[in-house]
């Protein structure tokens, strides 16, 4: 054991304590379930505080960076700690009769159990020295006269081709799939050759290591040979070199025979009895490196860098070294989407639950469960549509589509964060978990079919907005309001089809063809801009005859006429929005640029005023 995994151990039970013993402070005020809540954000920030001082090295990152990634590690640990301890207070003690002090017993399990697991987020996430990737460098020996070896997953390209196929295949022909599995008895080999065949990729998209190209063409410019020897399969590899044309052969993957690692490097060694070098990116790929005269490193992580390295080869060059970086995942988690979530806010605002703290403990929670939720089907779309993606003006950027989050380790972690909003969500309210449900089912069907359908995309879109506000509702255990609803409805239709307009309106291909994914073409953009516009003006309609029927003859509020000022600043923030739309400068959703926007945030502030006087 070592000495930062003793003081972590110890740093853990100082918090665990302050964890555990807060929780008897607040449970009087509220339930089981959100008292674990509030305690364990107390002992959160008592081991971020000891852990930062104590346990680990100085990381090199500002205390800000820090405390995101020390919050997300702790977002998975307090998953473990909420689900353990309920799912023993509620569920296990019950059944096997266990009844002494069973939610202490069961917080004081649940709050233990994700220690070793923590430990590794704070070592190699949170408290990880920040390093910037070694420069490239050439080496002083022979090596650079040498054949040069090429890898293709992950190495030449961005991304591995087989996990591309095994996405596009899940997505577009899943049975295909699922027959295929079988294969993978007989070898890896053949099961990539029918996944090429099932799924055929468009390789002229696929994103290429922009850095280690350049420099492989100035390679070849000199008069190295060159060669693309990977363990994908040959009709893949064939077409990558056909599309970069700097390669003197091409060696893949037979049907027998998966060309990785020991087997890459025997086959090597005979095709080079007098020696090569081999440029590669993942840890099957140190044995080639043992035995090659030099190493090329492209695409690694700092940890099979450092490895490659260690063998006391000639380093030749080093590229892009590092992976995935914060940044990247936060902008394929679209995290400034959980704004629209918002709206399960809204409910409980203009309800009489407004001044319930358990109301508004459950629609926290609910809104980071929502959220894990909608990030992690922002990532299956993002995959459902990689190849427009990489065809799209701005969306090639993307991290997925340009390569710098692998696909598979996407879709995996997608299918956890789904697996945890709904565990969470069954704890929280089996109505909300019901309501969640349908939200994913709804997007996951835009996602792979109804977003290419004209006008139903956009329709849809307003569902799952007013879903957020029956969200909210069922959370808040308010009283459900028709006019809110029929409102979110006919607003949000109007600001998914400004989105839609800038893009039928800004395409650059012939206007009578298809938008790519999409069911719109660019002599469409008027039908866009007045059905908009035309609901826009609806939904601010509707906003005055909830007034004039509803809020002015109740006793909410004290000052109602303050609410007129409700639908003027409404119409004067669309009006806006439509006239960026309509001039191709609004660059994203609405409901997200309304939070980046200052003057979208100058309205909003008037009118949350505006309610507060007309409430109080």
């Amino acid at each position: 054991m070592t000495r930062s995994f003793r003081n972590f151990l110890v740093v853990g039970g100082l918090a665990a304590l302050a964890n555990w013993g807060s929780r008897f402070i607040f449970q009087p005020f509220m339930n089981l379930s959100l008292a674990v809540v509030a305690a364990y954000v107390v002992g959160m920030l008592v081991s971020f505080t000891l852990n930062r001082l104590w346990v680990f090295e100085p990381s090199g990152r500002r205390i800000a960076d820090e405390a995101v990634r020390f919050t997300l590690v702790n977002i998975v640990s307090f998953g473990l700690v909420w689900l353990i301890t309920l799912g023993l207070a509620e569920m296990v003690f019950p059944a096997v009769g266990f009844t002494w002090h069973a939610d202490a017993v069961a917080h004081g399990i649940g709050v233990v159990s994700p220690a070793a697991a923590s430990y590794l987020g704070h070592r190699y996430f949170t408290f990880a020295r920040s390093e910037g990737p070694a420069p490239p460098e050439r080496a002083s020996s022979p090596g650079g006269d040498l054949p040069l070896a090429v890898d293709m997953d992950g190495t030449l390209l961005r991304t591995d081709v087989l996990a591309e196929a095994m996405v596009a295949g899940l997505f577009h022909n899943p049975l295909s799939v699922i027959r295929a599995l079988p294969l993978l008895r007989r070898g890896r080999a053949p099961f990539k050759a029918r996944m090429a065949m099932i799924a055929p990729l468009e390789v002229a998209r696929l994103p290429a290591r922009g850095s280690l190209l350049t420099w492989l063409r100035a390679e070849k410019a000199r008069g190295r040979p060159l060669y693309l020897v990977t363990a994908g399969a040959h009709d893949v590899a064939v077409r990558v070199a056909d599309r970069f044309k700097i390669f003197d052969g091409v060696h893949a993957s037979g049907d027998s025979v998966n060309l990785k690692g020991a087997r890459k490097l025997a086959y090597l060694q005979q095709l080079f009895p007098d020696g090569f070098v081999y440029a590669g990116d993942s840890a099957a790929d140190i044995a080639v490196w043992r035995g090659a005269a030099g190493v090329v490193i492209a695409g690694a992580t700092r940890s099979v860098a450092g490895r490659a390295r260690a063998t006391g080869k000639p380093i030749e060059g080093e590229f892009d070294i590092g992976g995935a970086g914060l940044r990247a995942w936060r902008k394929t988690f679209r995290l400034h989407q959980w704004a629209k979530n918002l709206l399960l806010f809204a409910p409980l605002a203009l309800s009489a639950q407004v001044s319930s703290p358990r109301a508004w403990i459950a629609c926290v929670i609910g809104f980071v469960l929502m959220g894990i939720a909608a990030s992690a089907t922002y990532v299956i779309n993002d995959l459902a549509d990689l190849e427009n993606d990489r065809g799209h003006r701005t969306k090639f950027a993307r991290p997925l589509a340009s390569g710098a989050i692998p696909v598979h380790t996407a879709l995996a972690i997608a299918l956890a964060m789904l697996v945890f909003a709904f565990v969470g969500a069954a704890i929280l309210s089996p109505p909300f978990t019901l309501a969640l449900a349908a939200y994913l089912v709804i997007t996951l069907s835009y996602s792979f079919r109804l977003k290419r359908v004209a006008l139903l995309d956009v329709m849809t879109l307003g569902v799952l907005y007013s879903i957020r506000l029956i969200c909210g509702t069922l959370l808040a255990g308010a009283v459900f309001s028709p006019w809110l609803l029929t409102f979110s409805v006919f607003f949000f239709f109007s600001m998914s089809l400004a989105k839609r307009h800038v893009e039928v309106s800004t395409a650059t291909s012939p206007p009578d063809q298809l938008l790519a994914g999409r069911g719109y073409k660019p002599s469409d953009a008027p039908l866009t801009l007045s059905l908009g516009v035309a609901t826009s003006a609806a939904a601010v309609l509707i906003i005055v005859q909830y007034m004039v029927a509803e809020a002015f003859p109740s006793n909410v509020y004290a000052f109602p006429a303050a609410l007129w000022i409700a639908p003027f600043l409404l119409a004067l923030w669309i009006c806006r929005i439509w006239l960026l739309a309509h001039r191709g400068e609004l660059d994203d959703d609405p409901v997200a640029f309304a939070v980046k926007d200052k003057v979208s945030l100058g309205l909003g502030l008037l009118l949350g005023l505006a309610f507060l006087l007309a409430r109080y």
